[in-house]
């Protein structure tokens, strides 16, 4: 029962429906503390944390994604989920400014991504730490770390982080004034986003099509 939850959360966070997602979610970790499953609710914390940074809310994500990283610490784990939060944490606190800190969480994650061989999480994490660098708007570093993204999600297979990997290259072409501006990638980005349900990334590529448009 709680997977089904869990599952049709996540569905509803694609598709952009961000009160539905929180609502399944928090039925979900309503259920899992009942049984005391602490694993299962903290999972459920993480993913509200990431719901939250979709809505802006980045204070209310770094703390669900901190209570869920603390309780993975507490059970010493060190499986896939332990290097989802441990990346996610480490983005949420890129979100608030707190650079250094991430990029020490950053690192530990990707340590264990390798570890565990897992390519698509491994993308996740370098397009995490090229935010860092775009934040602080060392648009060269990112690009750098953009590029090892693509690579490792084109290995993983994953479609999503596949297109956040080249989402994210493409804005780092949108600030550098000496390339031209991908406009016809950003268009098939938002284009193949729409078509996969794919709403925040879809909004994302848009957006930044539209600075690329201003800018010119």
């Amino acid at each position: 029962m709680v997977e089904k939850l869990h599952n049709i959360a996540e569905a509803s966070l694609k598709a952009g429906d961000y009160g539905q997602s929180l609502d399944y979610h928090l039925k979900a970790l309503e259920l899992f503390r009942k049984s005391d499953d602490k694993n299962g609710a903290a999972i459920q914390s993480y993913s509200m944390g990431t719901i939250f940074e979709y809505q802006g809310r980045y204070g209310a994500a770094l703390k669900s994604k901190e209570e869920a990283l603390q309780t993975f610490r507490e059970l010493q784990d060190r499986s896939f989920w332990m290097g989802e939060i441990l990346s996610g944490y480490g983005h949420s606190l890129a979100q608030v400014g707190r650079y250094d800190e991430a990029q020490k969480n950053l690192g530990e994650a990707k340590k264990l991504a390798q570890e565990l061989q897992n390519k698509t999480l491994l993308a996740q994490i370098y397009n995490f730490e090229g935010d860092v660098f775009f934040y602080r708007g060392d648009i060269k570093s990112a690009a750098g770390l953009y590029a090892k993204a693509g690579e490792a999600a084109a290995a993983g297979g994953e479609k999503e982080v596949v297109l956040l990997s080249k989402l994210n290259a493409a804005q780092c072409a949108v600030h550098d004034k000496k390339s031209p501006a991908p406009l016809a990638a950003l268009r098939t980005l938002a284009q193949e986003a729409d078509a996969q349900g794919l709403k925040f990334v879809s909004t994302q590529a848009t957006l930044a099509l539209a600075e690329a448009l201003l800018n010119g």
